[in-house]
């Protein structure tokens, strides 16, 4: 038995992007930083990925992301932390493959740094 497509339903698959994975090297903070590396989907504007971090007291954090890209702005949150501890993430990419902004968790902020690979 043959399976016959409509056209709209070929033209999505053909049209469809798929998702770019890239790693990268995070620090929260400048002194005491929190340090990890957070695994970053792509599809179009939106991201989404998955990160794991030591935070300044040694302990480790792990969480979701998710969050959207225009431009040179980027701006992530923490989804389902392992330490309770809400975050959003806003930066501007400057430099190729480099992003700067802030870390804001609960009241909060402190500079934030990646090196996308």
């Amino acid at each position: 038995m043959r399976k016959f497509y409509s056209i709209p339903l070929i033209l999505l698959l053909v049209a469809a992007k798929p998702a770019v994975a890239e790693v990268w090297q995070v620090t929260e903070g400048t002194q005491k930083a929190s340090r990890g590396t957070w695994t970053v989907n792509a599809i179009g504007s939106e991201l989404n990925g998955t990160a794991e971090m030591t935070d300044d007291q040694g302990r480790r954090v792990t969480f979701k992301l998710t969050g959207t890209i225009k431009g040179s702005q980027y701006a992530l949150q923490r989804v389902s932390p392992s330490n309770g501890a809400n975050c959003v993430y806003r930066g501007d990419m400057n430099q190729p493959g480099k992003i700067s902004g802030s870390a804001i968790c609960g009241p909060n902020q402190t500079a934030w740094f990646v090196q996308r690979q």
